[in-house]
């Protein structure tokens, strides 16, 4: 049976296939004969040739967007490569920048005398960290930084940023309170003038042998000379006591307080705050008094000092 159905295939592809050729008209029409096998196959191979001249134009089309996609991302590439190199400089700029004012931080502090409180915040990096950062500097015009290292250089640089704006802060806040101690201290003086009586032990001025205590400076001025703050402060006494006539008393902090003595006019009220250099009252002669003078007094902690070494 299986044979038989061979012959048969045989004989059917055998049969001949007739194509006829019909050329423009006034010339004979002509007729080939070929075998049903040779048409098949044929048609087999030109349908071939038709699918691979197909693929191989869809593949060059291909081939050549793939190229272009492949150049845009090369360029892509070397943008990013570069972008990364500015980034790495930048970032090492930045931290010169940081070192430059921790330097000039400590110079600050050292010259107003302030102690360096935020060094402790302020560690160095590790020398990991420095050892990678100086093989990345090395190799930066050889080989492109990774985007890790960078991200995480970056991120180093701003954690430095962040110390430095937090010590810049700590240090506005010490110069503050500095320049406000500064600005506290009576040290300037209170009337031009000469003086006729220092602290300490002196002879009664009002005659006679004995000897008593005298607790403050007697600067000698024309009566009704304006009488200046040695220092800011708040007014804390303003009044007649006995013996030093009308006194204006001023507290200016860290202990110090100072006293202005024997005075023709008074010009603030207690309670108010004054400036160093501000005008209080006027040179006078009451109390206990030789003539126009300022008595000026001081205290430290309740205690009499001489006024006279903390004067400019």
């Amino acid at each position: 049976m299986f044979r038989g159905f061979i012959l048969r295939g045989k004989r059917f592809l055998a049969r001949p296939l007739t194509l006829l050729l019909i050329p423009p008209r006034g010339t004979q029409v002509r007729s080939v004969k070929l075998p049903l096998w040779l048409a098949a196959a044929s048609g087999l191979i030109a349908s071939a040739l038709v699918l691979v001249t197909v693929f191989a134009c869809v593949r060059t089309v291909q081939m050549r967007a793939e190229l272009v996609e492949l150049g845009r991302l090369r360029q892509i590439n070397a943008s990013q490569q570069a972008q990364l190199q500015s980034l790495e400089v930048q970032a090492q700029q930045e931290r010169s920048a940081y070192q430059e004012i921790q330097s000039l931080e400590q110079k600050v502090r050292s010259m107003v005398g302030l102690s360096n409180k935020s060094q402790a915040s302020r560690s160095e990096p590790a020398s990991g960290t420095a050892s990678r950062r100086a093989m990345l500097l090395g190799g930066l015009l050889k080989t492109s930084p990774s985007t890790t290292v960078v991200a995480a250089d970056l991120n180093e640089t701003s954690q430095d940023a962040v110390s430095a704006r937090q010590a810049l802060q700590l240090l506005q806040g010490d110069l503050t309170a500095h320049f406000q101690a500064l600005a506290a201290m009576p040290n300037h003086w209170p009337v031009t003038g000469s003086i006729t009586s220092p602290f300490g032990y002196r002879r009664n001025p009002f005659g006679g042998y004995s000897s008593e205590f005298h607790t403050g400076l007697d600067i000698a001025a024309p009566y009704g000379t304006s009488v200046q703050a040695a220092g800011s402060g708040a007014v804390v006494f303003v009044g007649y006591k006995s013996g030093y006539g009308t006194v204006i008393t001023i507290d200016h902090g860290n202990g110090y307080q100072s006293s202005y003595c024997h005075l023709s006019a008074v010009r603030t009220a207690t309670g108010k705050r004054v400036n160093k250099g501000d005008v209080i009252g006027a040179v006078g002669t009451n109390g206990r008094s030789t003539g126009p003078h300022l008595h000026f007094g001081m205290t430290l902690n309740g205690v009499l000092v001489n006024p006279r070494p903390l004067l400019k």
